[in-house]
């Protein structure tokens, strides 16, 4: 027949091959069967039929499914719970009977799931129109918990079902529960007689991190340790709040200290513990503890005795008597002072009186004690414990002497013998010192850190452990010496250092300071005398007593010591190893600054300005 859509198109010229033939073809846009082709010339009264008919079938009959894939989302590892919201997403790519992508056409797929459980569904996308890939895709959710779902495709008019690449699963969402959080209503300790009650609150939240409202969980509560007497009391339904929160409570007829509470679900593996521990005690309560003299007391000695009264009450705040209290004296931070120096004693027999009263007293035998922190404990229980901390002032030590050090002197060498406090009333431009804190001593060993300070930096400083001349004056120097563990100290303070005269003189070996005395009186009369090139000569009576004690009692080394300077170069170099003071204006008395210098035969002026 004569079918719309058929469209016969004859060759592009009319003129015949080398076998005399015409052609033309014949296409169509319709289904259409058992078309009778027929051709003649123009001159020709009957067309002559083609040998047979032909037919054009519906190309969307040969619309077929070639391959199903499953996209697992993002994550490959991700699971998908049986919530009803959870998706797999199944894409089907349609070919048609040539083999080429049928792109933007309606197309009707069937989906299928094997099995077919009840709960699930497969959604078909909202029109079936296949996109520019040739794809149409379907999701499947799911509120029952099932595994290994094969879910297939096919077009209406091909019979052969296509199987997406993989099968997928849907877990139980309940399996996911899981404890995120443990909380306790009261900070404790309690008291064991079976009723005081501590209430933990567990959060639990899903996979996905949502509060788990108004559903039965199954919460396996632990307790570390497990002591016989603890007793665990679940809510009266395992369902949790609106806030996704399930409790329990603790009661106990037994002492447990530092309880720790934790929990877990089923199919948790690892418990959730409380952000902090728990305690049940005994009825006997520490009620107070108080220190008398309730100020720091002023020094050391068991005139300076601090003592501290506990108070014990029952449950029912009646005082309590015949309860051992257990007392500890630590540092600052818990460590037991071990320092025999610190003397504790418990009164009595260590037992609360008729008041319920028990007394400890402390005392240091010698030096101060920064802070000592008494504690007391009932029944030797630290849940309840209360403490006190005090200070020992130590006594203020003065010095007697003081050791002048070397001018290159090092750590661990000989000190020499020690300088009166009186003595040393005079100085040179670095010079050094140490107090003889103890006989023969300028230190206290033992791990003490010491601290230094002088009332006038400028007048004598401080070189860490060392004390320095700047200038003549007077200063007060202290000295504080503290062990880091047991926090004892002891305490130098040392009044009226004097340096009555500062030496100078003039550091050239062949300048006008020098001078040469009678090698048996010592004395130099001639004249001109040596004299200052900065400042006046220093008098003999002021400072000769004083040099020649140094000197000849103690057999110090001026020179070593850095009176006359560095005493590798310069003075020692030119074998001038005397000072010279003035008697008058006519003589200078020599005195030798150390006694290996008796042959010395030439000194150096002293001054002073």
């Amino acid at each position: 027949p004569a079918v719309a859509g058929l469209k016969l198109t004859k060759q592009s010229n009319s003129v015949s091959n080398a076998q005399g033939q015409v052609t033309a073809t014949l296409t169509s846009t319709a289904a259409v069967t058992d078309v009778q082709v027929s051709a003649k010339t123009a001159s020709q009264q009957t067309a002559v039929k083609a040998a047979s008919k032909v037919s054009f079938a519906e190309l969307s009959d040969s619309y077929y499914v070639a391959s199903v894939a499953v996209d697992v989302d993002k994550d490959k590892d991700e699971k998908r719970y049986n919530n009803g919201t959870d998706t797999y997403t199944f894409t089907a790519t349609v070919k048609d009977g040539h083999g080429n992508l049928v792109v933007d056409k309606p197309i009707e797929i069937d989906w299928q799931t094997d099995p077919a459980v009840a709960g699930l569904k497969l959604t078909k996308q909202s029109n079936s129109v296949s996109n520019a890939q040739g794809q149409v895709t379907a999701t499947l959710t799911s509120t029952a918990a099932v595994t290994d779902v094969q879910v297939s495709a096919k077009t209406a008019a091909n019979q052969s079902w296509i199987k997406a690449d993989s099968p997928v699963s849907f877990e139980e969402l309940s399996l996911s529960y899981h404890v995120t959080r443990v909380t306790v209503d009261k900070e404790g300790p309690l008291y064991n007689e079976g009723t005081d009650a501590y209430t933990f609150t567990a959060t639990v939240e899903d996979a996905y991190g949502n509060l788990v409202v108004d559903k039965p969980i199954d919460i396996d509560w632990q307790t570390d340790p497990a002591v016989d007497g603890l007793k665990l009391t679940k809510q009266n339904n395992s369902v949790s709040n609106a806030q996704g929160q399930v409790t329990v409570t603790l009661s106990s007829t037994v002492v447990a200290i530092d309880v720790q509470m934790s929990a877990k679900t089923a199919t948790q593996q690892t418990p959730v513990k409380v952000d902090k521990k728990v305690s049940f005690i005994g009825p006997d309560e520490l009620a107070s503890l108080t220190v008398s003299p309730d100020h720091v007391t002023e020094g050391e000695g068991e005139g300076h005795t601090y003592t501290f009264t506990a108070t014990v009450k029952d449950f029912s705040g009646q005082a309590k008597s015949g309860v051992a209290v257990a007392w500890s004296a630590t540092n600052s931070k818990g460590v037991t002072i071990t320092d025999k120096n610190l003397v504790t004693q418990v009164v009595g027999d260590g037992k609360t009186d008729a008041d319920g009263k028990a007394q400890y007293q402390i005392y240091s035998k010698s030096g101060g004690f920064v802070a000592v922190m008494v504690t007391a404990k009932v029944n030797d229980l630290s849940v309840g414990s209360k403490n006190k901390t005090v200070e020992i002032k130590a006594n203020e030590q003065d010095v007697a002497n003081f050791f002048i050090l070397d001018y290159h002197h090092k750590d661990g060498e000989s000190l020499g013998r020690s300088v009166p406090k009186e003595r040393m009333n005079f100085g040179w431009q670095g010079m050094k010192f140490k107090p003889e804190y103890l006989p023969g001593k300028a230190r206290i060993s033992g791990g003490y850190i010491g601290v230094y300070d002088s009332s006038n930096r400028n007048v004598i400083d401080v070189d860490r452990e060392r004390f320095q001349v700047k200038k003549a004056g007077m200063v007060t120097l202290t000295a504080t010496f503290t062990h880091p563990e047991s926090g004892r100290y002891l305490k130098y303070v040392i009044p009226d250092v004097k340096i009555n005269h500062f030496i100078i003189f003039d550091p050239n070996p062949i300048g006008p300071g020098i001078g040469y005395p009678d090698l048996n009186s010592r004395i130099d009369k001639r004249q001109p005398l040596a004299r200052c090139t900065r400042g006046d000569r220093i008098q003999e009576r002021d400072l000769g007593s004083s040099i020649d004690y140094l000197v000849n009692n103690l057999d110090l080394n001026l020179i070593d010591k850095g009176l006359l300077g560095d005493p590798t170069e310069g003075f020692s170099q030119a074998a001038i190893r005397m000072g010279g003071l003035q008697i008058d204006d006519t003589k200078i008395q020599a005195h030798l600054l150390d006694n290996s210098g008796l042959a010395s035969n030439a000194y150096v002026v002293l001054c002073e300005e």
